[in-house]
Order: C-alpha cells, then sequence, then structure tokens
C-alpha cells in the first residue's frame, strides 16, 4: 500500500519512456492519495481502482506534536516582550535572503535561525552573516544572550517546538533544487510562512499558497515585502494566523480514514 502518496503529471511514470516505472506502480495492491491531482494522474495510466483520496498524514503527525509541544525556558527568556520571526531547516541561500531582509525587522522583533546544517563550520559562517547574534549552547542560566537580537539553534530536534514561541515563520529548501522543507510545522502554530519559489512538488504548499495564507517569494526583494507586510499588519497577520490553524484542523484525519479502510478489508491479516 502507498500511503499520502502524491502524484504530478511531470514525474517519470507518466513520461513515454517511463514504461518501466508505470510497471513498478503496478506493485501496489492501493493507493491512499494526497489530493484529486494525484488521482487524475494515476486515472491517466489506467490506475483507477484500488484508489482513495484520503488525504496526508503529516497533518496528523504536527497536530499531534502541537497539542503536546514542551516548554523551552531559554527560548521563552530569549524571546522576551518581543515578536519572534523563526527561519528553520535554512540553506546557504535562505541564509543570505534572511541577511538581506534583517532591515524589515522593527525593534520590538527578534529573529531565530535554524540551519539544516549544524557543523561547525557553517554555524560560524551563519554568525558572521548576523551581528549581535548568539548560539544556542552559549545560553545559561544567567541569561546571557537576551540583549542579543539573533539567536541560531546548534543543534538537533528542537524546530517543531520553536514554532509554538514565533510569529512568523521562514522554512528554507525553496532557493535550490531539492524544494522547502516542512512548512506544515509552523502552519499549525498560526505562522505565515515565507518560503522560496521551488515548491511546486508539495501539494500543501500550492494549496495554502493559493489561498494567500503562505508567502512564496523568487528573491530579496519580495521577500523583504512580504515580511514588512506581516510585521506592520498586525490585524492581517492575525487573520492569516486564525485561518491557518482553522485549516490544518480540517485536514486532520487521514490516519483514522486509513487505518479503516485496512481494518475493514482486513489487509494486514
Amino acid at each position: 500500500m502507498l500511503v499520502s502518496g502524491a502524484f504530478r503529471p511531470d514525474q517519470v511514470f507518466f513520461k513515454w519512456y517511463g514504461g518501466m516505472f508505470r510497471d513498478m506502480l503496478g506493485c501496489f495492491s492501493f493507493f491512499f492519495l494526497q489530493d484529486k491531482e494525484s488521482e487524475n494522474a494515476l486515472k491517466k495510466i489506467g490506475l483507477d481502482k484500488n484508489v482513495l483520496i484520503s488525504g496526508d498524514t503529516r497533518y496528523d503527525r504536527v497536530w499531534a506534536i502541537a497539542q503536546k509541544a514542551e516548554p523551552l525556558p531559554a527560548i521563552d527568556d530569549f524571546k522576551g516582550r518581543s515578536k519572534l520571526f523563526i527561519a528553520g531547516s535554512t540553506w546557504p541561500g535562505d541564509e543570505d535572503v534572511l541577511k538581506d531582509c534583517m532591515s524589515s525587522l522593527t525593534d520590538d522583533w527578534k529573529l531565530i535561525v535554524v540551519p539544516h546544517e549544524i557543523g561547525e563550520a557553517h554555524v560560524r559562517k551563519v554568525k558572521q552573516l548576523f551581528s549581535s547574534s548568539v548560539l544556542y549552547s552559549e545560553l545559561d542560566a544567567e541569561n546571557t544572550g537576551s540583549d542579543k537580537n539573533v539567536l541560531i539553534i546548534n543543534n538537533i530536534g528542537m524546530l517543531s517546538r520553536l514554532f509554538a514561541y514565533g510569529d512568523i515563520a521562514f522554512i528554507g529548501g525553496g532557493f535550490q533544487k531539492g524544494g522547502i522543507h516542512n512548512i506544515l510545522e509552523p502552519s499549525v502554530f498560526g505562522l505565515p510562512v515565507i518560503f522560496g519559489p521551488v515548491y511546486e512538488k508539495f501539494v500543501e504548499a500550492k494549496e495554502l499558497a493559493a489561498l494567500k495564507y503562505v508567502f512564496p517569494v523568487n528573491n530579496v526583494d519580495e521577500c523583504r515585502a512580504a515580511l514588512k507586510k506581516l510585521i506592520d499588519d498586525d490585524e492581517y497577520r492575525g487573520s492569516i494566523s486564525y485561518a491557518l490553524k482553522e485549516f490544518m484542523k480540517n485536514h486532520t484525519g487521514a490516519t483514522d480514514i486509513i487505518v479503516s479502510e485496512v481494518t475493514k478489508n482486513r489487509w494486514l491479516d
């Protein structure tokens, strides 16, 4: 069985030379799909049976994480009375864009950067990019870093919990070939998300962008403009935050649908 499957017409399965890959799809007994586009793509190659649009189980996962988010006292201390712009899973191209967008942050905002690569050499480069920055590993009980406006996270495993403290998010990967990382993690906390132009492979990103709840940008100028509007207009930002939370809640349930179908048909007996 394929769970949370997503297909696009430009994939190799649907090319004239993709016969071998179409044969691979024939090995599946059932397809649980994310959306109608995926179903239509499979129908065009004759795979119109044993298909169900069940949604994406990642919504259930991030929703569950959000309900059990553990507190991070050091982040609470760093934030203080400020608002937080959180940049997660960033690559060098993202970090260059963020550096050039710093002028959009007003005095009541701080930035947290969570690089995708946390090797010592790269973290050192990120710290050099941002003046008045402190590493997470440098924070201590005396609240070192509370006077800084940029915090760089140089460990693994905190990102999904960080978004609970945020007000706006930037998700990395969109300025490189592989595309964006997970935008559902900040969205479940109601954070408007900015990301680079490579996102067409991701169903949720296309859907949220069409609704104007998230903001794909092509360059520094567009990033700066999107960020400035979100910072300057509290009511606008708040309306997006509310809409995002409702969207995320309404898209949960894929796991129950899949488990119910598998149990009903006794496929795992």
